[in-house]
This record gives C-alpha cells, structure tokens and sequence, in this order.
C-alpha cells in the first residue's frame, strides 16, 4: 500500500492522536502518585498543566473542562494522601498555587482552543472558496494573473497555466508570455503593457498565442495597477481564453455573408420573375396587335388607317412594359415613386382601356359600381393601374377556367371610411380555395400550371407603399372578391401638413 494514500494517512494520524490521549493519562497520573506519595516539598501538582496542554489539541472544549475539573480533584486528593487534614500554611499555599496554576492553563487552553477553531473554520471557508475560484475559472476559461514592472515577475493561477501551457517547474514571466504571443500581436501587446506601466490605470488589450504545435490561441487580458513600491509596480488582472468565441463570431460572420449573397441571388431571381410576370401582359398585346396589323396591311385594298390605331396601340403597350420594367425595378430598391394627385376613377377608365381586349376575346361581362362623389387618391398611376390589371386579369383567368357561359364581373368604387376608398373586383368563378386564402398574396405561391406567383405579391408591395391594405375574400353566392383599400388625398394632405410637405 502507497504510505503516502490518503487512506495511510488517516489511519496514521488515528493511532498518533491515540498515543497522545495514553500519554496524557499516564502522566497524569505518574503526577498524581508523585504528590500523594512522595516527600518532595514543591507544588508538583502544577505539572497538570502539562496534560492540560496535550488535551488541547487532543480534546473538545467541554471534554477540557472535564479533564481541568479532573486535575483539580486529583491536586486535591494527593493534599489530602499527603498531609492529611492538619497540613501546614506552606502545604496549603502549594496547593491553592498547583489549583490556580490550572485553573489559568485551563483558562487559556479554551480560548487557544476557541481561537484555533475559528482559525480553522477561516481556513475551511478559504479553502471552499479557493475550491469555488478555481472552479469558476475553469469553467469561464479565466486565470488569475500578476506581475511586477521593470522586472516581469508573473504569478499565475493554475487556470492562466493551463492556457498559458507552461510547463511545470518553469517560472512564468512577462517576457515568456510574449515570447509565446503571435509575431503580428507582439509590439501591441508591448505597448499596452509600457502604457499602463507609464501611468495608464487600466490595461485591456487581446492577443493571440502560437502555441508549441502550432495551435493558436486568442486571449484577453484585464489588468489595473495594485500597489507602487520603490522602482517596482505590481499589477493584478485577469486572463481569458476568447478562442472559442472568435471562433464562433467568424463562422457567424461567414454565415452571414454567404447568407447575404444567397439573399441577393434569390433577390435577383424574385425580381427577374417579378419583371417577366409583368411585361407578359403588355407583350401578349402587343404581339396580338402587331398581328391585327399585318392582317390590315395583307387586306385588299389595304386599310392603313386601322395599321394606324394598331401601331398607336403597340406603342402604348411598348411604354406600359417600358414602365412596369422601370417601376418594379425601383420597387426592388425602395426607391421613392414620384406621386401625385390622381382620381381613382378615371384611374379605374385607363386600366380597363388597356385589359378591353381581353374582357371581349374571354366574352367577359363587366358592370361597373361607382358611388356618387369625387375618389381623389395619392400615388403613382403606373404602379396603382398595374394592381388594378393584376386583379381584373386573375378574375377573367379565375372566371374562364370555370365558367363556359354567364361570364360576369363587378367593379366597385366606393367611400369605405372617413378616410379611405376601396376598389373592389368582383367575379362569378369558383372562388379562392380556403386553404390557399391566406397565402394567396405570399411570393411565388400560385394555383395555375404556368403561373409564377409574383403578380398578387407585388400588389401587396404596391399597396403597402401607398399605406393601403389588400385583402381578398370568398363571397356568400360564389365567386371571390379582391380588392384594396386606400387613404385619400385630403387624409394624406392633412398628414403631412403635420408632419412635413406634400407636394401637388
């Protein structure tokens, strides 16, 4: 067995504490036999004092007492053995002196006792909280560390040791803790200390450790000023390993920037889709009016008056796709739309001019719904007719899909608030599913085959840039109803009247 297990040691101190407590018995009472028998004419009782002192380290306070009380009792019995009950004034005196002389020893054994236990007690709690400090460092990878200045004594914790790496029996210094820094770091770190040491009172610098086989650490290093004595400083501080932190703020940085090129590729194909979706519209017309046109050129005798109007209609199809390229492109950037007063009537008129064609070619009936009044609005007229196309455009396709005869649509205009007018398309289709209702406006979600789920999308931008809302519903006899809702010019001038400018 290992005499130096913790097990040995303990049995060893064990049998050690047994042959004091024998010790202090048989000279108790060697003591006892040499006043009681003897002819000695000294105060030997006062060597009771001796077991008084080996029972302090060998006994509790109470079990002092006891054993004080005891040494009495025995001084007194051996007066009693050796002169009887007629002892003389000098016997007499030796024996209240013998009793005194343990008494104080008994006195100042308690409180040696007491002073011991609370010594001990300060030692436990010093202890536990080392316990709990090295702990704690260990867990939050910080040490413990001071040096001196000019001559870069260290003293680290066994935590800074760890991280440091020093090897044991090597006294750490200053001057090996930057020998072991990073070439790049070496000169700043350097400097930081010299700064502190010129008078600075606080030292925060981080660093980088290469370490013997390569690795390299990143620490961070507190340290203030604690005492100035002579020529020398002395500072305390803390060290912290950060390397796993860094660590994972560059594989959060590396994220996010691959995160920012895939969100700008998905942006980029959002708005290239965004575009197509768009401009299908303008260049269907376009190609169906360009055909009207060479029919009219091909016609005997050829009617160049008809080429005329269809040219003239090319061309504000050409401007409209021209347009919608120019404003969802800007839309993608957030860029500011001029805007202007306009009239949610007459804006209603030129959006249907431009869809007629196909209202009449799908046999679509439409019904306008117009309250009396004036349906001034704000905003821009290219982007406001394009939502207005979206939806009249989703409710042929929606009604044709369905529906082979009694093809009808509403449109309706009118003061929903105070403050608000609401547009409102109307159609006799089938209606919205109830699990496509609420995603019906989301990016890239569609019903059709050939659809790309962008037109309802960009509505919903539109209308939120205008600070307006969409929605869209099923109706109660069939068919659904999407429409929006928009603030007035008059709410909108009284607006910025309070908080800016708003221009005519």
């Amino acid at each position: 067995m290992d005499a130096n297990s913790p097990s040995v040691k303990r049995e060893y101190a064990s049998v050690l504490q047994d042959g004091k407590r024998v010790s202090a018995v048989l000279i108790a009472v060697t003591i006892f036999l040499v006043d009681s028998f003897s002819a000695l004419d000294i105060a030997v009782a006062v060597l009771y004092i001796l077991v008084i002192l080996i029972s302090i380290d060998l006994f509790s306070r109470k079990e002092q007492m006891w054993i004080a009380c005891f040494c009495m009792a025995l001084t007194v019995i051996a007066f009693f053995v050796s002169h009887g009950l007629e002892g003389s004034e000098e016997s007499c005196g030796r024996g209240l002196v013998s009793i005194a002389a343990i008494a104080i020893a008994s006195v100042l054994a308690f409180k040696s006792s007491a002073s011991k236990e609370k010594l001990q007690e300060r030692v436990a709690l010093l202890d536990r909280s080392q316990a709990f400090l090295l702990g704690a460092q260990r867990l939050s990878l910080t040490g413990s560390i001071g040096f001196r200045m000019p001559s870069t004594q260290m003293y680290c914790s066994e935590e800074a040791k760890r991280i440091f790496e020093f090897e044991d029996g090597i006294a750490p210094t200053l001057e090996l803790m930057i020998a072991q820094t990073c070439p790049d770091d070496r000169e700043r770190l350097r400097l930081a200390v010299d700064e502190v040491c010129r008078g600075q009172a606080h030292l925060e610098v981080e660093f980088r450790l290469v370490m013997g086989d390569g690795r390299r650490k990143r620490l961070r290093m507190f340290a203030q000023r604690y005492e100035n004595g002579g020529f020398e400083c002395e500072f305390i501080g803390a060290l912290m390993d950060v390397t796993a932190t860094r660590d994972a703020e560059d594989a959060l940085h590396r994220s996010q920037a691959e995160l920012a090129h895939v969100t700008r590729v998905t942006t980029l194909g959002e708005l290239a889709a965004s575009i197509a979706h768009e401009v299908n519209q303008p260049l269907a017309a376009m190609l169906t009016d360009a055909q009207a046109g060479i029919r009219w050129l091909n016609h005997e005798p050829s009617d160049f008056r008809e080429v005329s109007h269809v040219i003239q209609r090319v061309v504000l199809q050409a401007q409209r796709a021209s347009d919608v390229i120019r404003k969802v492109r800007d839309l993608s950037r957030k860029a500011k739309a001029p805007h202007e007063k306009l009239d949610l009537t007459e804006l209603l008129a030129e959006s249907i001019s431009l869809v007629r064609r196909e209202l009449q070619s799908n046999q679509v009936t439409l019904t306008l719904k117009l309250e009396d009044g004036t349906f001034r609005i704000y905003g821009d007229r290219v982007q406001l007719q394009q939502v207005i196309i979206n939806i009249v455009m989703n409710a042929i396709q929606s009604i044709c899909a369905t529906r082979e005869r009694e093809r009808g649509m509403q449109i309706h205009v009118r003061r929903s608030t105070a403050e608000q007018l609401e547009l409102a398309v109307v159609d006799n289709g089938s209606g919205i599913s109830a699990q496509h209702l609420g995603n019906i406006f989301s990016p890239f979600f569609t019903t059709k085959p050939t659809g790309m789920g962008m037109g309802l999308s960009i509505c919903r931008s539109i209308i939120d840039s205008h600070g307006g809302m969409i929605w869209a519903a099923n109706e109660i006899t069939g068919g659904a109803v999407v429409g929006f809702r928009l603030p007035t010019y008059e709410f909108i001038k009284y607006s910025a009247q309070v908080h800016g400018s708003l221009s005519n």
